[in-house]
Parts: structure tokens; sequence; C-alpha cells
């Protein structure tokens, strides 16, 4: 036995011969990721159908090519219900064009240790194209009006119930606790870089546990309101000290690491708005904050 670490930080254990990795694995990140392989192995290469766990519980599945790579024009990207999914074109696991589908059949040869394949229902031909289209430190490159399907089928945005706070974004079906429920999506910042726009209020650092010292994201003024921008809802989530929700890293098939997801920290009920503590700087946050902070003293 033996073990191959890749520069990720995945760790694949098993059964060498003739000094190639043979056979069915399990790698798992050994660095505080979230990343996950299972496949099988022969003279060192993956083979047929492969599984890899992407940050936020999402997984790329499909046959992989001579390489290794999931790359083909029947690669998915499920989410993390194992449901919903993108089926189409990828290349070395990067979406370059998909459409909206659901998981329908699983594929088991039966033989011993083989790996589980499930396929996808048929994708509607004249439906949306998605593709992976990160931001950077200037534009968004998401189509604003094409919805995430997942989020689609659990949030929508309306009016507040929260006092003076505009739109908010509401459950649309009963969602258990630690679920992903929607996706916070804006122009990516190094650490350091300052925001292009005069009024931060919707910036988020991507790594709480190092901030500041860490990557931020930020809403531009074209994307601040639901009737401009439908492509992420996260930004519409509204403060609170007793928050159902919070922030966590997502590797997401569209945004890429150019996102964050928000998950719930306890059940959810059908028409309960979602929120999340917003960890502002007290001594540099928005006026309506620095109140909040105020009254929560008093």
């Amino acid at each position: 036995r033996g073990k191959v670490e890749y520069q990720s930080g995945l760790v694949i254990e098993g059964l060498f011969l003739n000094g190639y990795l043979e056979g069915c694995v399990v790698g798992k990140c050994m660095h505080g990721g979230e990343e996950v392989f299972i496949g099988e192995y022969l003279k060192g290469v993956p083979v047929g159908p492969c599984w890899k766990r992407l940050d936020g519980g999402g997984w790329l599945h499909g046959m992989v090519d001579k390489e290794g790579q999931f790359t083909g024009g029947d690669i998915m990207y499920i989410y993390p219900d194992l449901v919903t999914c993108l089926v189409g074109i990828f290349k070395n696991g990067i979406m370059m064009e998909a459409r909206e589908s659901k998981v329908d059949t699983i594929i088991n040869p039966g033989q011993k240790d083989s790996i589980l394949h499930v396929k996808a229902a048929a994708s509607d031909p004249d439906g949306h194209i998605f593709s992976y289209q990160p931001s950077d430190d200037e534009k968004m490159r998401v189509d604003y009006q094409q919805q995430d399907p997942y989020e689609r089928d659990r949030v929508e945005c309306r009016q507040s119930a929260v006092q003076n706070a505009g739109e908010g974004v509401f459950a649309i079906t009963d969602i258990p606790e630690d679920t992903f429920v929607c996706f916070y999506h804006g122009i990516y910042l190094l650490e350091g870089q300052n925001s292009p726009q005069e009024n931060c209020e919707y910036q988020i650092f991507l790594d709480w546990h190092s901030a500041p010292a860490s990557p931020s994201l930020d809403i531009l003024p074209d994307a601040a309101a639901y009737k401009d921008y439908k492509a992420s809802l996260g930004h519409k989530v509204n403060h609170s000290w007793e928050p159902n929700c919070m922030y966590s890293k997502y590797n997401h098939p569209v945004f890429g690491h150019t996102a964050m997801g928000i998950k719930t920290i306890r059940r959810v009920e059908r028409g309960e708005e979602l929120t999340t503590n917003y960890r502002y700087d007290a001594d540099n946050c928005p006026d309506w904050y620095a109140q909040l902070c105020h009254d929560q003293e008093v």
C-alpha cells in the first residue's frame, strides 16, 4: 500500500502494482478542505465513472477521459441535494456548456468494488446554457437575469419583514438544518484591495476566520436590486442578531470561488425569512449597523 498527495492537498491511499496505483480508491483532503475523490485507478490513472466532491458539497461526476480528467460531453455538476444538476461539456472539471437537469438513473454494474454511476434526465435543448464565469475585481460576467436552478427551488426575493431593510430572501419550502440555500456572488477583491464602490455595505470576506486577511466580494450598483440581478440572491439576505443562516465556503460551477454559500444553522420553515449575522467591525460599519449595536448595548 501507498499514497499519492496532490498539490490541492488531496491524498489518495491504495494498492500499488508495479509502481502504479490500482483499484478503487477514496481520496480526502488532509489540510482542512472538503475535496473528496471516489473512483477507480488503472496503471496510475483514474478510469471509468468517478466522483469529485468540491467545497460546499457539490460533486463533479462522469466518465473521465484517457488522462483521468473530467473532460467530455456528458459530465455533470451535481448540487448538494444530489438531484439538481448541470450536465454537458466540461474540460478538466471546468464547465464549458451545460444545461439544467435532474439525476434520475443509477447505474451499478454489480461487479465487486464497482463505482456507482448516475445519469441525468434529458435536458431541455432550448434551455439556458450555463458556463464557468467567475468575476474579477471589475466585472460580474454572468447573465444577470438567469437564476441558479438550485437556489430557485428553495428561495425567493420579496419585501423584507425587517424594518427599513428593503428586499429580503424567503424560503419557499421547508429547509433542514445545515443545508445550502442560496449563493452570494460579486466582484472578487484580493486581500487588502479596496472596493471600487463608494458604498461598501454589501462587501463581505470570503474567509471569515482569517478576516481581514482575506479576499472579499462586493456587489456592483447595477446588481443591487432584484429586478436587475437574479443570478444569485445571497446579497439580499438581511442581518439578524439571531440568524438562521451563516456564510460558508462554496465552489460553484458558474461562479467558482468568487462566491459564498449561505447555509441554514437550524431548520427553516416555508415562508420564513433568511438572516445571517453580518459581523461588521463596529468601528468601520454602516450607520444603521452602528445604531443596532448601540441599541443592543442600551
